[in-house]
């Protein structure tokens, strides 16, 4: 519907209902019309979060980035269906996440650089959950994503030209990748193409394309893993723009660094800072966002403040640059907002979402596109909005390409290396975050490129595509190999392990196939099912010395099985304490053998054909 528009003296007022008009006042959260509390922008659209955490998006759709299910772009705000509980919001380019109070994130729009992180290059026009759990905050660059997991660890995917995903290559991810060596993050921002991110000790960290100084490392080179920065400290929250990055303290300060050609950094001059310098005019800050060649700040009064480039109005008024912040008129105290390439979004306290700037696909909301150079309050009215989807069904996992049975539960590795689990869940074995049993398949969150699963006890093991093994589940013996005995719910990297090529779990223990053929082992070794020749349990891997060659593993109850490329079977850790270490059998041994320390015959070991 076209909504009747009537221009104020100082705001415009725009009603979606029934092209009623609402006039300007301290807050256009008038009785009617949907109160959002958060928003997100992208080039040249918007999103914002309304009652129930339902998601509302407008301006340009050309790669579906508005979730409508369509490419159509959106002059006035509309709700995203199949998605709610969200409290965040942010966009990219042309791509858009968002994060639910569960701390699960979707995705939608363009997919041109693996940005969706669903492992494919497909853009899409609907919301897609991405198989991440226990997320805390999001950003979006031009063209990669970063999430925030439990223990202030980072995932990123996306585009990696410059090394903006931080994992020490230039390689284009599809599925999120943590970024290594770096935890305790608090706060992060994507810029153009280069990343920022806050640790828990106020400490800044950069990498990504760094030509415009925009790394503030007191260089203007690109790097592809994190850095971190010797000043500012004390720093809670971060923003990068295109070739500029923002900072702001504790204390309220607002630090800026990098390409300065319209004052982008605020320290009153046009000369690029390699390294952080602080504002003077703004000292009572709490938050920032930066785009583009322009920056914003909100101070703690709830007023917002604004400098660089002012093409399209960020700061209302004349035209041009302002190389310090300065107070956006026009504007009552807001609790949000969100700098666009060319526009801006804030929701005031009230929860009226107040918008302004380029508007050329009708990304300010006012129903026309036309151009807005001061701010206006949008009025939506109420529209129902889809549920969200039941929750994935077996159908939809399918196909599968690996599977492994627990004592009471299930692994499966789903298309595009997913892993789904089901059953008992007494000790956090399926993995997601819980002790809650499930009757159908859920996806475990954090894990992708998995090849192959192991669960024959109350554990499950991992295998990416990488070499790296996850485990989680029952810990009691250290089958886990994380040095404790503590249970996990959700999935872990095990450490101390080249890299792997086959996984096999006995009932509490671990194997792996690691290079040339070596066998590592850890876990429960009361019968000496790890194989080190003591029956001392092993917390962490350890490497077993005694044999090589080896092709494939197998581990059940308190044994563990070995084959050689020369067609020997090593076999260790029977009820006889006194077999400890692998001994070997060939396929011409007599059918039957007596077991060390027993007078009872056993089936001798056959020869995998």
């Amino acid at each position: 519907m076209r909504t009747t528009t009537r221009r104020w003296a100082r705001a415009v007022a725009v009603c979606v209902a029934a092209g009623a008009l609402v006039a300007p006042a301290a807050s256009a959260a008038e009785p009617g019309c949907v109160p959002f509390t958060a928003v997100g922008a992208g080039q040249d659209h918007s999103l914002a979060v309304g009652p129930g955490g339902t998601v509302w998006s407008w301006g340009d759709n050309s790669r579906g980035q508005l979730g409508t299910g369509s490419t159509d772009d959106g002059f006035e705000p509309a709700p995203v269906s199949g998605i709610a509980g969200v409290t965040a919001v942010d966009g990219g380019a042309d791509h858009s996440l968002a994060l639910t109070a569960t701390g699960s994130v979707w995705a939608w729009g363009n997919n041109g650089y693996g940005e969706l992180g669903d492992g494919t290059s497909t853009s899409r026009s609907r919301p897609y959950q991405l198989a991440l759990s226990g997320i805390t905050a999001i950003a979006a660059g031009a063209r990669h994503s970063l999430a925030i997991g439990e223990g202030g660890v980072l995932w990123a995917w996306g585009d990696n030209t410059y090394g903006q995903l931080g994992d020490g290559t230039t390689t284009e991810r599809h599925t999120p990748t943590q970024v290594p060596g770096l935890t305790n993050v608090v706060a992060v921002a994507g810029g153009q193409w280069h990343t920022l991110a806050v640790t828990a000790d106020g400490r800044v960290w950069a990498w990504g394309e760094g030509r415009g100084g925009q790394l503030g490392d007191g260089a203007v080179t690109s790097r592809t893993s994190p850095v971190r920065l010797a000043a500012p400290t004390g720093v809670v929250g971060v923003a990068a723009g295109e070739e500029n990055s923002l900072a702001v303290t504790a204390g309220g300060a607002v630090w800026g660094w990098g390409k300065n050609r319209n004052g982008e950094v605020g320290d009153g001059t046009t000369v690029q800072r390699n390294a952080p310098v602080a504002t003077s005019v703004l000292t009572t800050a709490v938050s920032v966002a930066a785009r583009i060649t322009s920056s914003m700040a909100r101070a703690a009064d709830g007023s917002l403040w604004a400098w660089g480039d002012n093409t399209w109005g960020r700061i209302p008024g004349p035209s041009g640059a302002a190389y310090v912040p300065t107070q956006v008129t026009g504007l009552p105290a807001v609790q949000a907002f969100a700098n666009g390439f060319q526009h801006t979004l804030a929701v005031d306290a009230a929860g009226a979402v107040w918008s302004w700037g380029h508007n050329g696909n009708g990304q300010v909301g006012a129903g026309e596109p036309d151009e807005t150079y001061e701010p206006q309050a949008l009025c939506v009215a109420p529209t129902a909005v889809a549920a969200p989807p039941d929750p994935p069904s077996v159908e939809s996992c399918s196909p599968f390409t690996a599977i492994s049975a627990g004592a009471y539960s299930t692994a499966a590795v789903g298309a595009g290396g997913g892993v789904w689990t089901w059953g008992s869940n007494t000790v956090g074995q399926l993995g997601d975050g819980t002790r809650v049993d499930r009757h159908r398949p859920a996806l475990v969150a954090g894990l992708t490129g998995i090849t192959a699963v192991a669960m024959s006890g109350l554990h499950v093991l991992a295998l990416d595509g990488d070499g790296a093994v996850w485990a989680w589940g029952s810990n009691a013996y250290g089958q886990l190999g994380d040095g404790t005995r503590i249970d996990r719910d959700r999935p872990f990297r095990v450490p101390g392990l080249p890299r792997i090529t086959a996984i096999a779990t006995g009932y509490m223990h671990s194997l792996a196939l690691g290079p040339g053929g070596t066998v590592w082992a850890w876990g429960m070794n009361s019968s000496g099912e790890v194989g080190d020749g003591t029956n001392t349990s092993r917390r962490t891997p350890v490497q077993l010395g005694t044999i090589a060659g080896v092709t494939a593993i197998a581990g059940g109850g308190n044994r563990s099985v070995a084959l050689t490329g020369s067609g020997l079977v090593y076999e260790w850790a029977t009820r006889a304490p006194s077999r400890t270490s692998p001994r070997a059998s060939s396929a011409s041994a007599a059918s039957r053998r007596s077991r060390p320390g027993s007078s009872t015959p056993r089936p001798s070991p056959r020869r995998a054909s």
